[in-house]
């Protein structure tokens, strides 16, 4: 709880501008028009500044969240019930912008992912609980092709790997389990599975996002 009490002492000293401090239930929303805008929360119609916290039934706060003029501005911070810190987004002008993070109830890292303006940028990295990587992705808004991603099973292995739209996938064994192109998400062209052993078992032909032809790879039969 003290460190609850000091995260809401330096969110006010932030906001030394106004010492609103309110339930975030009596704010409401003006929903954005366009694309182009974000949603305005207002209290007594005029758009809010300060700070709104939300808190559970026993008391516990849940999220504090700042706001100036109206858009979320400054750290979200959201508490698991122990009232350690869970998740802190940062915004600016209604926008997602900074690194963004997620943690263990342990206080270890669960994730991070860094935002511009409400847009994913760059490296973002998900750990398993005991620090161990789980699954990196790279974003590339300049050039989309030259992003990637790859996950890991919990023994280390790699999971999936996804390279210029060639998906590669493996079992915790480290034998392959798939490869092919992907397109919106669904195979394209020529998709190939494998046995747990990592022997090709069938060849799928895609197109459009329909399966158009199943080859099934059969054992050559032993010479008698």
């Amino acid at each position: 709880m003290k460190k609850i009490l000091l995260l809401i002492a330096v969110t006010l000293s932030y906001f030394s501008f106004s010492q609103d401090t309110l339930d975030y239930s009596v704010l409401n929303k003006r929903m954005p028009l366009n694309l182009n805008e974000t949603v305005i929360f207002l209290h007594n119609v005029a758009p809010y500044t300060g700070v709104a916290i939300t808190k559970r039934e026993d008391g516990s706060i849940e999220k504090i969240n700042q706001f100036r003029s109206g858009k979320m501005s400054g750290d979200q911070l959201k508490y698991y019930p122990d009232g350690e810190l869970k998740e802190k987004t940062p915004y600016a002008n209604g926008y997602r912008n900074g690194f963004y993070k997620l943690y263990f109830k342990d206080g270890q890292m669960n994730s991070q992912m860094h935002f511009e303006a409400g847009i994913l940028v760059d490296t973002s990295k998900i750990w398993y609980s005991n620090g161990d990587i789980r699954s990196l992705s790279v974003e590339d808004r300049e050039n989309p092709a030259r992003g990637y991603y790859i996950s890991y099973h919990d023994n280390g292995e790699k999971d999936l790997e996804i390279v210029k739209g060639y998906q590669t996938s493996w079992y915790p064994t480290g034998k392959m389990k798939t490869s092919g192109m992907m397109k919106f998400g669904r195979p394209d062209g020529e998709f190939k599975k494998y046995n747990e052993k990592g022997k090709l078992a069938t060849i799928e032909i895609w197109e459009d996002g329909k399966i158009v032809e199943t080859i099934v790879k059969r054992k050559p039969k032993k010479k008698k």
